[in-house]
């Protein structure tokens, strides 16, 4: 249904792919001004915790991607909207594409993808920020208690 997926391009970029039923997306994140990988890390745990929905940024240098994710009950719905640049004006992003899908659907991808950054020793110096271990772990906890 998803697929999530970031490679390390070189000091600070990550290529970034998203691949859902209705879009497919892919882009060069960099490390400035966005620690995206924390930002990932908190969206998903304020969604495995119901405080409410989240926003990860997404900076390419010009063009920036907000993922803004919500949960119901059930779901966890994904909106991808791409901005022409940093500035957040008026409707001057355009939605990509959306996705729903189950809590434990939609969020694995995603989780599983930092799971694999997490067990690179040179991360630090690929994105610049330190990995988020611990959120990780509080993650992988409540994943589990969904399973």
């Amino acid at each position: 249904m998803l697929e999530f997926d970031i490679r390390y391009e070189g000091h600070g970029w990550l290529w970034t792919t998203l691949t859902a039923p209705s879009f497919n997306l892919e882009f060069p994140a960099s490390d400035v001004p966005y620690d995206s990988i924390i930002q990932l890390t908190d969206a998903i745990l304020s969604l495995l915790t119901y405080q409410g929905p989240a926003v990860v940024l997404w900076n390419s240098e010009p063009i920036e991607h907000e993922f803004r994710f919500h949960r119901d009950v059930e779901n966890v719905h994904l909106t991808v909207v791409e901005f022409p640049d940093e500035r957040r004006t008026m409707n001057a992003g355009d939605a990509i594409g959306d996705v729903t899908g189950s809590i434990t659907g939609l969020l694995s991808p995603f989780v599983g993808t930092l799971q694999r950054l997490a067990d690179n020793e040179n991360f630090r110096n690929e994105w610049d920020w330190d990995f988020p271990a611990e959120r990780l772990q509080r993650i992988q906890r409540l994943m589990e208690q969904l399973v």
